[in-house]
């Protein structure tokens, strides 16, 4: 090629001698080439070859001129003809898509997929907007691309891919069984019980319609199902369980008795006759048919359930008493008196030995005990009436509710005067039977003085007052028997001399006299085996003393209208006193407190009056009135002087408690508590105690007591004690 003046100067080869030699001939030829071409040739003359193309081809030639090959291409392609110069066929696609063009050249209509998308190109190409996912997840492509996340398990697993994917392993027991699957998936056979009833499915899968009563109540649950409310009493108690349910703890109780179970639960023994009989239950089955005579009137109701309305006199005045109920006497006395004379108990009967060879059970039962503490002699002399007291004091055990015959006893053991008669009577060797009273009482002492181990029982004399009617083993009165004790004593003993001389030993002889407002007077002897000393409720803090109670006791007491309704001979409307004068008193004086009240209203309950009672040690009687009759005979009241012997004290309620008994001992002139087969010495201050007023209803209160007459030198000795 021929370079122009001009770029051969531009190429610093003009001046060289390289053209040198041809400058003049080239101009020439340019000069031709203008003259030739015209506007052209001028160009192709000054700018040589280069400029002959753009002469002859317009603009397209300095493309062509400038880039050589691909000069045509961008000549005719604009700025796409690099492209097409560079890209051949694939330019045009490169200059119209740039980047994406080559992948469009190769590939035709997914080219701009592919250069897209790279190798999932293709696939988007071919499947739209599923291509990706079947690009990239093979042939569940499709189904991930309809179906997102879930097209994978949708074409591993068909209808259950998409329950599969959404919960996992449990998706086809979803698919399956709806909404119970997961519940199936993860328990087994349970599961749709389990999503049905929740966390008590799988009890009622295992249990049937009792399942969801075990499950919320454990073991007890079967039982709640097939009964109710009732069925964890079931489960817990048995066939009792219903009737602990509807009623608490008296249910098994009504189970087992009916309508009085509540009643025996909270009354024990006596609970049935309470439910048939109400308040006076207890006291029917303490008494049997006059239970409720007794329950509404105290200690005289055996007597006026026997004797009608005579029935209170005839118990606080004995053979008397008749006399003075037809007499108008008031019955106020039912609180004034007590019966010497026990007639409606039945005596023992004579021992036949004919029959049993002489070893019927009874007396087979004497003679073990008798023999329990060693070899005893029925008939010999107990040491200690002579002053030589051998073994001191014993106890006596509780064979079960027996603390009140253990009381009692105990005071009769130490009372010298009292066991000199029953000696007396023993040495007489009368035969006797198994029911008699002297008897037991002598074998029971001769135990208690042959005891080595300070303790005996009392089992012979208990079983002998059974044999005489009296229900042993339940609470006792200790006043009441003390009467029945005594009254079977005079009943057996049968020997006049000695009857007197049990009776002297006891028995307070009084005057009762009734006054009207006429001036009339009238008066009865009676006989009295102890004095009922009212005691006054008091607050704590207050003083009441047995010298009160006795004064209380004597004074003169107006009659009210309803004590002398029952007699037409006294008119209602006129006011009438009633009182008691002394006559004589014994040698063992018996007190009782009146702590037992009688109800307050009908259907009510007796009350325990727990004030205070402050009782000396020494009692004198001189200020108390007496007869007319005593004072002429000179009894000598100055000479009324008492020294405390025993006390008999109660704790607890009127229905429910315990006695004990404080002896004073005539060997050393000390206290001693017997508390059953507890033995104990105390001293005064410890029974004075027994006084009351102490907020415990457990705390003793004192309610019987023995005085001992003392004896004074002018005195005349009795056969008593001699």
């Amino acid at each position: 090629m021929l370079l122009s003046p001009c770029r051969a100067r531009n190429l610093g080869l003009l001046g060289s001698g390289v053209f040198a030699r041809d400058w003049t001939k080239e101009l020439d030829v340019y000069r031709a080439d203008i003259a030739a071409h015209g506007v052209y040739g001028a160009d192709i003359t000054v700018h040589s070859v280069d400029w002959a193309d753009i002469a002859v081809h317009s603009v397209d030639w300095a493309d062509i001129t400038a880039h050589g090959v691909y000069g045509a291409d961008i000549a005719a392609h604009g700025v796409y003809g690099a492209d097409l110069a560079a890209h051949g066929v694939y330019g045009a696609d490169i200059a119209a898509h740039g980047v994406y063009g080559a992948d469009i050249a190769a590939h035709g209509v997914y080219g701009a997929d592919i250069a897209a998308h790279g190798v999932y190109g293709a696939d988007i190409a071919a499947h739209g907007v599923y291509g990706a996912d079947i690009a990239a997840h093979g042939v569940y492509g499709a189904y991930i691309a309809a179906h997102g996340v879930y097209g994978a398990d949708i074409a591993a697993h068909g209808v259950y891919g998409a329950y599969i994917a959404a919960h996992g392993v449990y998706g086809a027991y979803i698919a399956a069984h709806g909404v119970y699957g997961a519940y199936i998936a993860a328990h087994g056979v349970y599961g749709a019980y389990i999503a049905a009833h929740g966390v008590y499915g799988a009890y009622i899968a295992a249990h049937g319609v009792y399942g969801a009563y075990i499950a919320a109540h454990g073991v007890y649950g079967a039982y709640i199902a097939a009964h109710g409310v009732y069925g964890a009493y079931i489960a817990a108690h048995g066939v009792y369980g219903a009737y602990i349910a509807a009623h608490g703890v008296y249910g098994a109780y009504i189970a087992a008795h009916g309508v009085y179970g509540a009643y025996i639960a909270a009354h024990g023994v006596y609970g049935a006759y309470i439910a048939a009989h109400g308040v006076y239950g207890a006291y029917i089955a303490a008494h049997g048919v006059y239970g409720a005579y007794i329950a509404a009137h105290g200690v005289y109701g055996a007597y006026i359930a026997a004797h009608g309305v005579y029935g209170a006199d005839i118990a606080a005045h004995g053979v008397y008493g008749a006399d003075i109920a037809v007499s108008c006497f008031s019955l106020h006395c039912f609180f004034k008196g007590r019966i010497v004379s026990g007639r409606n108990f039945r005596p023992a009967r004579p021992l036949d030995n004919s029959d049993t060879g002489g070893n019927s059970a009874d007396d087979l039962t004497a003679g073990r005990l008798d023999k329990e503490e060693g070899q005893i002699q029925p008939q010999s002399p107990w040491p200690y009436t002579n002053g030589s007291f051998k073994n001191g004091i014993v106890g006596l055990e509780n064979d079960g509710l027996t603390c009140c015959v253990n009381a009692l006893l105990q005071s009769f053991y130490l009372t010298p005067q009292f066991t000199s008669i029953l000696q007396w009577w023993d040495q007489r060797g009368e035969v006797v039977g198994p029911g008699n009273i002297p008897y037991a009482m002598c074998r029971l002492f001769d135990q208690m003085q042959a005891s080595v181990s300070g303790m005996v029982s009392a089992e012979m004399f208990l079983h002998c007052l059974g044999l005489n009617h009296v229900k042993v083993y339940q609470q006792h009165d200790a006043e009441e028997l003390f009467l029945i004790i005594f009254n079977l004593l005079m009943d057996q003993i049968q020997a006049p001399e000695m009857v007197k001389e049990m009776k002297r030993l006891y028995e307070i002889k009084v005057e009762q006299f009734v006054k009207c407002d006429s001036g009339t007077v009238t008066v009865k002897d009676s006989s009295l085996l102890s004095l009922p000393l009212p005691v006054r409720e008091i607050g704590r803090g207050g003083v009441f003393t047995l010298e009160d109670a006795l004064k209380e006791f004597f004074n003169p007491q107006e009659l009210t209208r309803n004590v002398r309704s029952f007699c037409p001979d006294f008119p209602r409307d006129k006011p009438a006193v009633q009182g008691f004068k002394l006559v004589s008193v014994p040698e063992i004086l018996n007190l009782q407190l009146n702590r037992f009240s009688a109800p307050i209203s009908p259907g009510g309950l007796i009350r325990k009056i727990y004030s205070s009672v402050a009782f000396p040690e020494n009692l004198n009687l001189d200020h108390l009135p007496i007869s007319e009759k005593s004072q002429k005979a000179g009894n000598g009241q100055e000479r009324w002087l008492y020294q405390l012997h025993a006390v008999l004290a109660h704790s607890g309620i009127p229905l429910f408690g315990h006695y004990t008994v404080y002896v004073k001992s005539f060997r050393d002139s000390k206290w001693y508590h017997m508390n059953d087969s507890k033995v104990s010495q105390v001293s005064w201050a410890k029974v004075t105690q027994t006084f009351g007023g102490h907020a415990s209803i457990w705390t003793e209160t004192a309610y019987m007591l023995l005085y001992k007459r003392v004896k004074q030198e002018t005195e005349p000795s009795s056969a008593a004690g001699q």
